[in-house]
């Protein structure tokens, strides 16, 4: 069984933000794979990271981790993606409040 190594002093939030940004960093830029060796084809994989639908066992997530340009398409599709979701959360709610105006103007 691995050891569990605990903190003392816990990090603080703004800490353990700043370690992840820190590690986000590293795999961005610290693994290079000119070759593109061992990538996925198409994004399909690399969404199933992005959207969180991927088990963490699945071979492809330690590829990301060790692959810098798979790495970073992975956070641009997670970027697009939380992008689009507020987009729709947006326009539903443009649009209760719009339906809420008609509704009392009647």
């Amino acid at each position: 069984m691995a050891k569990v190594i605990t903190l003392n002093p816990p990090l603080s939030r703004r800490e353990e933000r700043a370690l992840i940004r820190a590690f986000q960093l590293s795999a961005a830029n610290d693994y290079p794979n000119p070759d593109r060796t061992g990538c996925p084809k198409g994004v399909a994989l690399l969404k199933g990271i992005a959207t969180k639908k991927l088990a963490p066992s699945h071979p492809i997530i330690q590829h990301v981790a060790e692959c810098s340009p798979c790495f970073r398409e992975m956070m641009h599709l997670r970027r697009d993606l939380n992008t689009l979701r507020f987009l729709k959360m947006a326009a539903a709610t443009l649009t209760i409040a719009l339906m809420a105006v008609l509704i009392k103007k009647r």
